[in-house]
């Protein structure tokens, strides 16, 4: 058999395990076309248990991956979520801890969550806490700051922790990770917030082992931003100006107040040249 049968072979196998509600005639037809083997009860029997554990492992990584989002929907509604998340689209590798990534897009899809629009920008956010958890390890340089005194902010740029992220949404999704991870703010403070439709970004990034969120105003968002994407730091200060413009004196961005709060967080590991 070559490499490629068998690479099909193994794909029309986990068609069978996690899609096939006809589990019998599906893997009458499917399997005796590779390995020309009789089906038999164990088989099926067999079939079936790898589909209950399927679906059992789905339940239990999301839950892993998108708390919120489980209390959010509640018990019941999240089971069949996921259920069906892992029926339209099924693990692509072994480590199951890499699945789940395209939930925020098939919430989207889904009638009867519309109601609520702002699950699918939470799930986005809680993706984006699971990566940073996994996110390979970096030390903060502190000797690296000194530059900032020496060279030109136009020749140098700052290093963000692993993992950090910028979750920009037309609703309060900050607010609604916060109050459900942190007991910050309140659950009416958010209701609030919701009705009122303020938007936020969430600004997520890993201290030590732990991933953490939090609201990020305008003038930071650019600020952060700009260095994410390799930036200058006097680029991503220009950025932050323009984005507090028009906008209320406490958004706007002070780099000397910032600097401190943002290296204790281990939101800031040191500077680089630019």
């Amino acid at each position: 058999m070559s490499s490629k049968d068998l690479a099909q072979q193994q794909r029309d196998l986990l068609q069978i395990i996690f899609i096939s509600k006809n589990i019998a005639a599906q893997a009458a037809n499917t399997l005796d076309r590779g390995i020309k083997a009789p089906l038999n009860s164990y088989l099926i029997r067999g079939l079936q248990t790898y589909q209950a554990n399927a679906a059992a492992s789905a339940l239990r990584c999301l839950q892993t991956a998108y708390p919120v989002i489980a209390q959010l929907t509640g018990e019941a509604a999240f089971e069949h979520l996921a259920h069906d998340f892992w029926a339209q689209h099924p693990p692509e590798r072994g480590d199951l801890a890499q699945w789940g990534g395209k939930l925020a897009a098939f919430i989207s899809t889904i009638t009867a969550l519309k109601p609520e629009p702002y699950l699918a920008d939470v799930a986005r956010a809680e993706w984006a806490l699971h990566l940073a958890a996994t996110a390979a390890d970096q030390l903060t340089d502190m000797a690296s700051f000194s530059q900032l005194a020496k060279q030109d902010p136009q020749a140098l740029t700052l290093r963000l922790a692993p993992g950090t992220t910028l979750i920009q949404s037309h609703y309060p999704v900050a607010s609604l990770l916060t109050a459900h991870l942190y007991a910050s703010p309140s659950f009416e403070e958010v209701g609030q917030k919701l009705r009122e439709k303020l938007a936020e970004t969430a600004l997520i990034w890993r201290h030590g082992l732990r991933p953490k969120v939090s609201h990020c105003q305008a003038a930071e968002a650019a600020f952060l931003g700009q260095l994410l994407q390799g930036a200058s730091l006097l680029a991503a200060l220009e950025s932050s100006e323009l984005a507090a413009q028009g906008g209320a004196e406490s958004e706007s961005f002070d780099l000397q107040l910032w600097l401190p709060s943002a290296v204790q967080s281990g939101l800031l590991l040191g500077v680089l040249p630019a």
